[in-house]
């Protein structure tokens, strides 16, 4: 409820997105994930911070079944601290080229 509250007044920032991301992703509501990872790439930020939100934007787009689309994101997200996790989607999950 807080993190919607932030959004209607405008004070929402990278942070806040990012967490709507994760909680969207848990949820299964991918499209809304997605969205958010948007949301948050284009407030900004410092790349390990920005990696961190193209590791949930890969998970969204996994979820979409949008396979080439999450290689992608993972890929961001490889110097952040998600990097392992997003190694692993990639070679054991996804199946990257």
């Amino acid at each position: 409820p807080l993190l919607k509250k932030s959004e209607q007044y405008k004070t929402a920032d990278l942070d806040t997105y990012y967490y709507f991301a994760i909680v969207y992703n848990g949820l299964k509501k991918f499209d809304k994930a997605f969205e958010a990872t948007k949301s948050a790439i284009a407030k900004g930020g410092s790349e390990k911070v920005i990696a961190n939100v193209y590791f949930e934007q890969g998970n969204a787009l996994a979820g979409l079944n949008k396979n080439t689309e999450a290689c992608e994101a993972y890929t961001k997200a490889l110097n952040g601290p998600n990097a392992k996790a997003a190694d692993f989607q990639m070679k054991e999950v996804l199946k990257c080229k």
